[in-house]
């Protein structure tokens, strides 16, 4: 297999999650506020960490399970909330509806809150026609930021006054005449290298690296640095430690084959001193 498949049994990606920042410090939904992370500092906290194998995740589970995963678990931790339930899924008449991530209460007043969890890498591609939402795309150009804001707005939210929820949740035993909605919405952002963007509504925090297609990362590439290719699920890290690492040259040959499956591999690069640093290299 042309991805280097490494087994991180430590905490380097709940590390990467927990330092991982809002798309927008205000929410980019309207009428849904961002979730309440002023009293804890979520998810600012980039010392709390658990392993993978601590919390029992599979080694193959997607990048967006495996963040349920870990905000589950900060949720279980935490002196500010109790997990009351999660991934609740709501199905009338056999066809599946939607899914609630998750319903926390704060223990301060009681309140019950309907959170839905976002952990995205997006690209700005200067290219793209349209507002600042449209710029942002996945790496593979299969996502858009606008497409996930119209999906969470007009129907992972407005769910949860259906009757099919609202009976869910009830017979679960969740109160839902008073239910307020949150969104945590984390990205990791990549501006294309030597391009000066201008943007508004997200969180220049949040951007991470760069992104480049084969012929400016040749160019730009660094031949004695050494360079790795980790799994999708374990693109949460900002620093690799169980993986091998590779020349320029071999690291190459594997971007290439991985374009030709019309894949943009996360690029990590290690100096002689070290620091590492993480690019998108993309086929299209």
């Amino acid at each position: 297999m042309f991805i280097i498949v490494e087994s991180m049994k430590d905490s380097q990606n709940s590390t990467g999650f927990f330092a991982t920042k809002l798309i927008s410090e205000q929410s980019l939904i309207p009428a849904i506020p961002n979730f309440d992370h002023s009293i804890t500092g979520f998810p600012l906290n980039s010392t709390l960490s658990f392993s993978d194998s601590e919390l029992g995740i599979p080694e193959r589970l997607m990048l967006g399970k495996r963040a349920e995963r870990y905000f589950s678990e900060w949720v279980r931790r935490s002196s500010e909330f109790d997990l009351v339930a999660e991934n609740i899924q709501v199905i009338d008449q056999k066809q599946t509806l939607g899914e609630f991530d998750f319903i926390v209460r704060r223990k301060s007043d009681d309140q019950l809150i309907h959170v839905e969890l976002v952990y995205k890498f997006y690209l700005f591609d200067p290219a793209v026609d349209g507002n600042e939402f449209e710029h942002w795309i996945g790496p593979n150009r299969g996502d858009q930021l606008d497409f996930k804001l119209d999906k969470l707005q007009n129907h992972q939210f407005p769910l949860l006054f259906s009757e099919a929820a609202k009976n869910k949740l009830e017979n679960s035993g969740i109160d839902t005449s008073n239910i307020e909605q949150q969104v945590l919405f984390l990205a990791n952002l990549f501006t294309p290298i030597n391009h000066q963007v201008d943007f508004q509504e997200v969180n220049k925090n949040a951007i991470e690296g760069s992104w480049m297609n084969l012929d400016d990362w040749v160019r730009t590439a660094n031949s004695e640095d050494i360079f790795a290719i980790p799994s999708q699920v374990n693109w949460f890290s900002r620093k690799l430690e169980q993986i091998e690492w590779l020349t320029k040259t071999e690291i190459m040959e594997k971007i290439m084959l991985m374009h030709t499956k019309k894949r943009s591999p996360l690029v990590y690069s290690k100096d002689v001193s070290s620091n590492q640093s993480r690019d998108f290299v993309v086929w299209w």
